[in-house]
């Protein structure tokens, strides 16, 4: 498979494989390559992150859809921006050895146009230089003078066409980055982002004792959806989840797609009774909303939300207080979905 670079004995791939065979067929995945990719580095011990991803998943008894597994390999294995970024330091490189060369060759012209010059006025300056001395000392001087400024000019072109590389190479870079931390689903930021977001915001708050609040949203009961209506209906549903937390939140608030069905929301600057409101507002506002005329135009039943809230407790690692969001996530589920909850450091 492209991409892939496995040195593993005959007699270890055939185990593998077959370990992979077994999870495709436990998980009802089809065996295309993406998954067999991401299987393989799972049980092969190829990715540590992508494990303990796909184990969290399995022991909170989450469900492993088609889906699930396309954010995985997003998350922990896709190397296409990987691909892009090098094919951009190459370019790169070799824009600064051109400009480089450029920027030598120019020098040495400068330098003997510099010394020329100064021949030039010592032999005019000369007591013995005659009218046809002085001729040819100006013929020389214009002669070198156009030299130069075809230099200059050829410096100047080639500048300006390696600054419009420059340019195109900004744009690539920044879409390279937008692709590595956005969702392709949903147009969310990804866990990338958010794991980038969170570390920065955390930061914030500590330093200036700001609040900071945590939402997490899950979609209840998202596998019947996927089960009865097929994947494609769930994708739908996403995407609505998606645009629908974003009409809840404004300003400095950050939406992320956490993985599966699972969204968070980082909120700057408000207070537990502050997130509170925006957690309500994205529940009610799941709740009313008329899935089947407005989003997937296929009655699906009432689709619900539950939200777990956590307040920024001072000096607390991140990973804690994404624990106590999912906390109270978990509590809202046992208790009958539909609800919000917060749970505190």
């Amino acid at each position: 498979m492209t991409g892939m670079n496995y040195s593993d004995t005959v007699e270890k791939s055939s185990e593998y494989l077959r370990l992979v065979l077994k999870f495709l067929g436990i998980y009802d995945l089809p065996a295309d390559p993406l998954n067999y990719r991401l299987w393989y580095e799972h049980v092969a011990g190829l990715n540590a992150q992508l494990s303990q991803a796909i184990e969290q998943q399995i022991n909170e008894k989450q469900p492993i859809t088609p889906t699930v597994c396309r954010d995985l390999y997003s998350n922990y294995i896709s190397d296409s921006n990987k691909l892009m970024i090098d094919n951009i330091r190459n370019r790169i490189q070799h824009i600064l050895t051109e400009l480089l060369r450029q920027i030598l060759n120019s020098g040495s012209d400068f330098n003997h146009y510099s010394e020329k010059l100064e021949s030039f006025t010592e032999q005019l300056l000369q007591e013995n230089a005659d009218t046809d001395n002085i001729k040819q000392l100006i013929q020389d001087v214009i002669s070198e003078t156009r030299s130069m400024e075809n230099a200059s000019k050829g410096l100047k072109n080639s500048l300006q066409s390696i600054s419009g590389e420059v340019e195109s190479l900004r744009e690539d870079l920044e879409k390279a980055r937008q692709q590595a931390t956005t969702d392709a689903l949903t147009g969310l930021a990804n866990r990338r982002a958010f794991d980038e977001a969170l570390a920065k915001e955390t930061l914030a708050a500590r330093n200036s004792g700001h609040e900071l609040s945590l939402l997490i949203a899950d979609i209840d009961q998202f596998k019947r959806i996927n089960d009865n209506f097929g994947h494609l209906v769930g994708d739908k549903v996403l995407v609505g989840t998606a645009d629908l937390i974003r009409e809840c939140v404004k300003g400095r608030d950050f939406v992320a797609r956490f993985g599966g069905e699972e969204f968070v929301v980082l909120l700057p600057e408000t207070d537990l009774t502050g997130a509170h409101t925006v957690a309500e507002k994205i529940r009610q506002g799941f709740e009313l909303l008329d899935w089947r005329q407005k989003r997937i135009h296929q009655n699906i039943a009432p689709v619900t939300i539950s939200v777990g809230i956590a307040n920024y407790a001072a000096g607390e690692s991140w990973e804690n207080f994404i624990q106590r969001a999912d906390r109270a996530l978990y509590f809202c589920k046992n208790e009958g979905r539909n609800q919000v909850a917060s749970c505190s450091a």
